[in-house]
């Protein structure tokens, strides 16, 4: 039985964020008398803090990795975590990166995609993946993991009933890493629910895993799934980003255009066609151009464009049936996202919310607040458009999951009202 749907329930550089301050008080030896002068400090320099695992919304086994189950319409601080540089956020389950190339892992484990040899069925607090070391990206699928170490191997763990670990044994999950077996060169990795991508040195781009959709662009429906690399054909060679979701997966060149292929729901892959149409082999998203960064959720697609003269403008398409996509959106072509300061830097879909990261920093999420997993606005609503977290700043890195959210920033020291979120 492969993990629930979105209708069963719902890269980047490496960023060392360390800092020191320094107070220097000097004295003065005085001419005559040969006495030190009193030394007089000053007020004290501000505490400096790591950036680590920030986490809210649904808390189901521990997927937030405070040690509870409770859930949490604020940010809290996931226990036990290093200085961090990433984070994925997977269906159940959170995968953190430490500055030092090592993975952390919490959650639900029933499928053993937190990648610790257990046979244990959840954990609520952090724990590190044993033996491996080096990582560089990591991206998370429905209930499997992919990391990219600095020697261009890839290595999965986790759901692998339909080949999406790239192993050449579909059916037989694993509860710890392994390379993929003849592949490598790899500069970034990505996941659909469940499927991987890999995008080469040489500018190819492979996927494994399930493929009756299309979403490996293998230019068949025919094979349910490719439980090893296929070069997915038709694509150029200058891939700047590849990215998958659940049915569809989708790239960047390097030219600012975006190429789509899978099923076609919502129009991912044709916006304003048959959405039920499958693509088997990429196609242009026509009208979006200027593409910086591009992100695939469960049903709908977001990139960030510089856009009418405004650098980081996010443009999305697809299924908003909760806002995710923001206001007056009704997703069958590409359009601006009401409510977003043309600032953004990163952005992350999955299971009708959306989060967002801004130059200054700052965290903005539309959608689903279910769980509070857009960390303002009233638990259980559908806030009309994008609002700002409140008290998240400095924030370097975010990823929504279902119901749930994770970010890389300073811990946050006081306590905070979810229902004083900054409107765009």
């Amino acid at each position: 039985m492969a993990p629930a749907g979105r209708g069963a329930a719902s890269p980047g550089a490496r960023r060392r964020a360390w800092a020191a301050v320094a107070a220097v008080v000097s004295t003065t030896a005085m001419s005559l008398a040969l006495t030190a002068a009193p030394v007089h400090a000053g007020p004290p320099a501000p505490t400096v803090y790591d950036p680590t695992g920030l986490a809210w919304g649904d808390n189901y086994e521990g997927k937030l990795g405070d040690g509870t189950e409770e859930d949490r319409s604020s940010p809290v601080q996931s226990v036990g975590l290093p200085a961090l540089t990433a984070v994925s956020a997977g269906q159940g389950f959170g995968v953190g990166l430490d500055v030092d190339g090592t993975v952390w892992t919490w959650g639900i484990n029933s499928w053993g995609q937190l990648g610790t040899g257990s046979a244990e069925y959840s954990r609520a607090k952090p724990a590190q993946v044993p033996g491996l070391t080096g990582v560089v990206q990591i991206a998370t699928g429905r209930a499997h993991v992919v990391a990219l170490r600095g020697d261009g191997t890839v290595w999965t763990w986790g759901y692998n009933g339909v080949g999406a670990l790239g192993d050449g044994h579909a059916g037989t999950n694993r509860s710890w890493p392994e390379p993929v077996p003849h592949l490598d060169g790899v500069r970034q990795v990505a996941a659909g629910a469940n499927h991987s991508l890999v995008l080469k040195d040489d500018g190819t781009v492979w996927g494994f895993g399930k493929s009756g959709d299309g979403q490996l662009g293998a230019g068949t429906t025919s094979e349910p799934w490719f439980d090893s690399p296929v070069e997915i054909h038709g694509v150029g060679p200058d891939v700047v980003q590849i990215s998958g979701s659940e049915l569809s997966s989708a790239l960047v060149r390097g030219d600012g255009t975006v190429w789509a292929w899978g099923n076609n729901e919502c129009g991912l892959v044709r916006p304003g066609t048959d959405q039920n149409q499958v693509y088997a082999d990429p196609v242009r998203i026509p009208r979006v151009e200027n593409v910086i960064k591009i992100t695939t959720g469960d049903a709908n697609t977001l990139v960030i464009s510089s856009h009418d003269g405004k650098q980081g403008q996010v443009i999305g398409w697809g299924c908003n049936q909760h806002n995710e996509l923001g206001l007056h959106h009704d997703g069958s072509i590409p359009r601006p996202v009401e409510g977003l300061p043309a600032t953004m830097t990163e952005v992350s879909n999955r299971n009708y919310h959306t989060a967002a990261r801004s130059s200054d920093g700052t965290v903005w999420t539309s959608g689903s607040n279910s769980d509070g997993q857009l960390g303002h606005g009233p638990v259980g609503g559908y806030p009309v458009g994008p609002a700002q977290v409140p008290g998240l700043t400095g924030a370097v890195h975010v990823s929504a999951g279902m119901d749930f959210t994770l970010a890389v920033a300073p811990p946050i020291l006081e306590k905070i009202d979810p229902d004083k979120g900054g409107k765009g």
